[in-house]
């Protein structure tokens, strides 16, 4: 041993023998292989890592497993508000921008159902208290569909993660293209419903309207072309038709009406008459029978008026005899001068249900 130096302690000793040993290489996959050639192989394989590559907007991730993956163009999360406000008024754009493509069609295809189903219940009936009340069901039912469409989106933009560039296909502007060109569809394609709501402004048809009512009117072709003596019906006032009035129908053209001793005669024969009761002091309640059948309640007071008798009329083409149901109390065709006989053209439409009453209970009633 050269001078100078010491022995080495056992501590190197065992040292020296460890490193002596010779040491197996750990087995290596082919993952292994591959990832140790990828420049991400010292980062998480699961992690996506994208690199942009130039001005066209390219770029790799590290797949799992693969090394690296060529991907689509990459696009900005989508804005959360944005896509809730999207699906609000068109249910399932907001699903398409937020790239939930099944979303997306399970609530268009819901919308598209829903306004078929109005078009359907509105179209082919005339109005009436179930059709309304099918109709307000199915408004409450496209708020609450627009609604969760909406919280749909907001919530999946939220939630969204890997925002890539779509394909025009999937494209937001496609969609959004075709879905408001169905939803214009149904607007413009079915016949105009023609409601219209009016407010009761006098006591003339009492006790069938009260002041304050507030009433639709069916106005309609089928409506307007169906119109039966003892129907409700709005009309322009021919001598002013900015001014609207409510009435009852009472005969058809053709046909000759006079008014003898405050009793309604029309061709010659006098309209069957039920004596009802008082309905106040000094106004009393009758039945009036149309020869259709028709039968509805008006008020007569007993000191009678200037309408208990007037000249027989005969109805020209196309000419309709109206009066209100307060006989005493309304100005109608029984007064040329006020209203006289209403053209047909200038008929609204059929008055049909009641929506607003101060009496709660006449809310929703047929107006017969």
């Amino acid at each position: 041993m050269p001078a100078g130096t010491s022995p080495p302690g056992p501590s190197c000793q065992g040292e020296a023998d460890l490193g002596s040993q010779p040491q197996a290489p750990a087995p290596r996959t082919r993952h292994d292989r591959i990832a140790s050639r990828s420049p991400l192989a010292d980062r998480p394989r699961r992690e996506t890592q994208p690199i942009p590559l130039g001005p066209r907007g390219l770029s790799f991730k590290a797949g799992p497993g693969h090394g690296i993956v060529l991907m689509r163009p990459l696009n900005p999360a989508p804005n959360a508000a944005w896509a809730a406000v999207l699906s609000f008024f068109v249910p399932g754009l907001g699903q398409v921008y937020a790239q939930r493509y099944r979303a997306a069609l399970g609530f268009a295809l819901a919308s598209i159902a829903n306004a078929t189903a109005f078009v359907a219940v509105t179209g082919a009936t005339l109005l009436s208290p179930a059709v309304l009340a099918a109709t307000l069901g199915m408004v409450l039912f496209t708020i609450a569909l627009n609604g969760a469409a909406a919280l749909h989106a907001w919530h999946a933009v939220r939630h969204g993660h890997d925002w890539v560039r779509p394909g025009w296909r999937r494209s937001t502007w496609t969609w959004g293209v075709v879905l408001v060109a169905i939803s214009l569809g149904f607007e413009i394609l079915p016949e105009d419903l023609g409601w219209s709501a009016f407010t009761v402004p006098s006591s003339s048809m009492l006790p069938t309207l009260q002041v304050g009512d507030r009433f639709i009117a069916d106005g309609s072709e089928a409506a307007r072309a169906a119109l039966q003596p003892g129907d409700v019906i709005v009309f322009r006032l021919p001598r002013d038709p900015s001014v609207d009035y409510v009435k009852r129908l009472v005969a058809l053209p053709g046909q000759t009406v006079q008014m003898q001793h405050g009793r309604l005669m029309i061709d010659g024969r006098e309209v069957p008459q039920e004596d009802l009761g008082a309905a106040a002091p000094g106004t009393y309640r009758r039945r009036l029978t149309l020869p259709d059948g028709h039968s509805y309640v008006v008020l007569k007071t007993e000191a009678g008026s200037v309408l208990d008798d007037t000249p027989a009329t005969t109805l020209g083409p196309d000419e309709l005899f109206v009066m209100g149901d307060n006989l005493d109390d309304s100005l109608d065709s029984r007064v040329p001068s006020a209203v006289g006989l209403v053209p047909r053209e200038l008929v609204i439409g059929r008055a049909a249900v009641i929506f607003w009453s101060r009496d709660a209970g006449r809310i929703g009633q047929a107006i017969r």
